[in-house]
């Protein structure tokens, strides 16, 4: 008779998020996310499955962060504006200088499983897109004026994770607001 399970999956998803966050997908091993979250290998392979399943259950886990700051109040290029200086506040006030999960997964992109590089890729499509919308509002369909606030966003997100100065992650900021008009 197998026993039922006794762990919430949404706090092993989170636990397990940051492990990979801390580590990256090829550094974590199968110890690790023992280590973290306190349930048996067997036990997380039963519920969740191989390395690249206890990874998507991870990236689902961020989902509400990732998805929650394009939440932010106004309209057009005043909301990115807002989400701009939400993201620079997470970064620079998160002591463990993690930047941002999904940005992060992107960077070993070609480490993942067809569904998991999918799954990265869709939420920085969601982004992309977040982003062409907010300036739609305001008439802007300028993809380069897209791209550069895109990059702007890439670029706060993973310098935030190479513990670079705060000066300079404000003048990401700054710069990409400034860019707005």
């Amino acid at each position: 008779m197998a026993r039922p399970k006794v762990y919430d999956p949404a706090v092993l998803g989170a636990q397990m998020r940051d492990v990979f966050w801390q580590k990256g997908y090829e550094g974590t091993s199968l110890s690790d996310l023992v280590a973290a979250t306190g349930v048996r290998s067997g036990s997380l392979h039963a519920g969740f499955g191989q390395k690249s399943a206890l990874f998507a259950a991870a990236l689902d886990a961020y989902d509400e962060a990732f998805l929650g700051a394009m939440d932010v109040e106004g309209r057009g290029r005043d909301r990115l504006r807002h989400y701009i200086d939400l993201l620079h506040n997470r970064v620079t006030t998160d002591p463990a200088k993690r930047g941002c999960f999904v940005i992060a997964s992107a960077s070993e992109i070609d480490r993942h499983t067809d569904e998991n590089r999918e799954a990265i890729q869709s939420r920085i499509r969601r982004m992309q897109m977040y982003i062409e919308n907010a300036m739609e509002e305001d008439g802007v369909r300028d993809p380069d004026a897209s791209a550069a606030f895109l990059g702007a966003v890439v670029s706060l997100l993973t310098l935030a994770r190479c513990n670079v100065d705060t000066a300079i992650l404000r003048g990401i900021r700054d710069e990409a607001k400034r860019r707005l008009g």
